[in-house]
């Protein structure tokens, strides 16, 4: 059986797909939590701007096979 993906590497490379577009315009990266908890590994980042911020989030769905990448994307301004 192959190995779960690190969710933390997987959201660290999609923020490096992203940087390019969204460095130039202010934003900057965060990765602001990682664990395991009910719903199996996970791993949250942030671009951040300002008072303004783009927060992903990535979890593995547990029990499935192969892990079933299950990510969210909320944009929001404080």
């Amino acid at each position: 059986m192959a190995a779960a993906p690190d969710p933390v590497e997987i959201i660290s490379a999609g923020s490096a797909i992203l940087e390019h577009v969204l460095s130039p315009a202010g934003f900057t990266f965060q990765l602001t939590g990682q664990g395991h908890g009910s719903g199996g590994a996970f791993a949250a980042s942030r671009f951040t701007k300002g008072t303004q911020y783009l927060e992903f989030h990535f979890r593995l769905t547990a029990g499935a096979t192969p892990p079933s990448p299950m990510p969210t994307i909320c944009a929001a301004q404080a």
